[in-house]
């Protein structure tokens, strides 16, 4: 009787040793993402799109309340970071402002936004609406980040 519970005890420390681990199944969306930008505006309804060609830089870093912090470097501007919360592979931007300058004018439109992740890729969507003299904007940037 000894000789068969000793037996059984190595046996079942064998099957345990042989064991792997089970394979962690959780997305990874922590890294380094190459970003590209492009834009649609519309003035008073008439629409003015472009492309972008500027290309930039996504850093995500998973924080231990669970949040994710976004650092964007792009070239021609200065870097920011933001924190989003997940549901699932989608997230809300913070409202972020954009200032910029046009014929003299300073701008400052609030753009809010959202974002998801797919397999390797996110896309993070911005809009804004706001008076540019005596014409409405409606603006949307789409931001792609690609590993």
């Amino acid at each position: 009787m000894k000789s068969f519970l000793l037996g059984l005890a190595l046996l079942s420390i064998l099957i345990t040793a042989c064991q792997k681990p089970a394979p962690d199944l959780t997305p990874k969306y922590e890294g380094q993402y190459q970003l590209q930008f492009s834009s649609h505006t519309d003035f008073d309804n008439t629409p003015v799109t472009a492309t972008s060609t500027i290309k930039g830089s996504l850093l995500i870093v998973k924080n231990t309340d669970g949040t994710y912090t976004f650092t964007e470097k792009r070239p021609n501007s200065t870097e920011r970071s933001y924190q989003v919360h997940l549901v699932g592979t989608k997230f809300e931007v913070p409202t972020q402002i954009e200032s910029f300058e046009v014929s003299g004018v300073s701008y400052s439109p609030q753009f809010k936004g959202t974002g998801e992740f797919k397999t390797n890729s996110v896309t993070i969507n911005r809009t804004s609406s706001f008076t540019a003299g005596s014409a409405r904007v409606n603006s949307k940037w789409t931001s792609y980040g690609y590993r």
